[in-house]
């Protein structure tokens, strides 16, 4: 085989060193994109059953304070949904950490009464609405489309000396 030099084989061995580096770099930059992308959607499910956890137990609180009071008991009830989306979900919380803050400036002795055993105080609004900014945040990342590896198919075919990929790779080109 006079084609086959040493400078060939050289060349050849280098290109597919090449490859194989490309190869390696795909795979892991694809591995690191994946395990990204779980921790958010992990974090995203986490921060969604912590908010719809806190929705409920201000659902139960808030008609708690309410009372027999139809008007506030039906604007609760408007409030509440049961969608665990996150925009939805902190839209609720939002919506049910306003009418909260009424019953707490209600200087009443019924309505010192009803607070007296319940968990609704100011901080525990102000914890609502910073789980409902996290929850917003959190839902929002484990929804993003994760950015493609840095070393391209292209970028593989152009190493890859098999005579099958030089032919794809020449009518890719075409």
């Amino acid at each position: 085989m006079p084609s086959v030099t040493a400078d060939f084989l050289r060349v050849a061995i280098w290109c597919a060193y090449q490859g194989l580096q490309a190869l390696a770099a795909r795979k892991k930059a694809r591995a690191e994109i994946e395990a990204e992308r779980a921790g958010r959607v992990t974090i995203g499910k986490m921060a969604r059953r912590l908010a719809t956890e806190r929705r409920d137990v201000l659902y139960a609180g808030l008609l708690m304070l309410a009372g027999r009071k139809g008007g506030i008991r039906r604007s609760i009830d408007e409030a509440y949904r049961r969608s665990t989306r996150p925009e939805t979900l902190a839209a609720v919380l939002r919506a049910l950490v306003k009418l909260g803050k009424e019953p707490l400036k209600d200087a009443s002795p019924t309505a010192q009464q009803r607070r007296r055993g319940s968990l609704l105080t100011e901080a525990f609004l102000e914890e609502s609405l910073a789980l409902a900014r996290a929850v917003e945040v959190r839902g929002a990342e484990a929804e993003a489309v994760p950015q493609p590896p840095r070393v391209s198919q292209a970028d593989l075919d152009l190493w890859e000396i098999s005579p099958n990929s030089r032919e794809a790779h020449s009518k890719h080109r075409e």
